[in-house]
């Protein structure tokens, strides 16, 4: 691989980080979203989604919409969090933006609480 091959080395990396994020206990996955630990290359969120069920993280998974992390970070989990609850009105960006936000969580929380009870 060329040495200004950036991509190639991206690609490298981000394999690597979900390789080990996969082999990952879920409730290990979890704390790390939890703790706003998202990794470098958003590989996080597809061993959420292939693993997880909207009980063990609807909230999590909440959390970080409502929270002040990076829209990148809020869309890669709103798109997990649509794709559990089997939500196709809504698309990542509707509950990422701020104005989608504003305009959507609310909305959102309590679809959450019918499908999976209130918040702990």
């Amino acid at each position: 691989m060329p040495a200004n091959d950036w991509r190639a080395t991206w690609d490298q990396h981000a394999d690597h980080e979900r390789d080990t994020l996969h082999d990952l206990p879920l409730r290990e996955l979890i704390a790390r979203v939890q703790s706003g630990q998202f990794g470098d290359y958003d590989t996080i969120w597809s061993a959420i989604v292939d693993r997880a069920q909207l009980p063990e993280v609807g909230w999590t998974l909440f959390a970080v919409l409502e929270s002040s992390v990076a829209y990148l970070h809020r869309y890669h989990c709103a798109t997990v969090l649509l794709r559990l609850l089997g939500e196709t009105r809504l698309q990542a960006v509707d509950v990422a933006t701020e104005w989608g936000r504003v305009k959507n969580l609310g909305s959102l929380a309590h679809v959450l609480v019918q499908r999976i009870g209130p918040r702990a």
